[in-house]
């Protein structure tokens, strides 16, 4: 039994689309989550939890959510004055 050069073609291409379709797997949804903290004035001096440029302390609130709540932290920083932006993925 002999074969074509064009039926050798489309189960090239066939097999191909299988393999491309098989191993699709789609992008994960990013959340992002605002976690504000209360302002506290002590000696006329505004204390924030969040401050920006200082993003260790919600980076770790940040997995502390993301540890409590069964998702998957990515990444954490202060975007405003004492708002951490926590992305993770649901």
């Amino acid at each position: 039994m002999k074969l074509k050069k064009k039926t050798l073609i489309y189960i090239f291409l066939v097999m191909s689309i299988i393999f491309v379709a098989s191993n699709y797997e789609p992008v994960p949804e990013l959340d992002n989550i605002i976690i504000t903290s209360e302002t506290e004035i002590d000696n006329n001096e505004v204390l924030q939890r969040y401050q920006i440029g200082n993003n260790e302390i919600c980076q770790q609130d940040c997995k502390l959510y993301s540890e409590q709540n069964d998702v998957e932290y990515v990444t954490a920083i202060v975007r405003t004055w004492g708002q951490c932006n926590c992305r993770v993925i649901q």
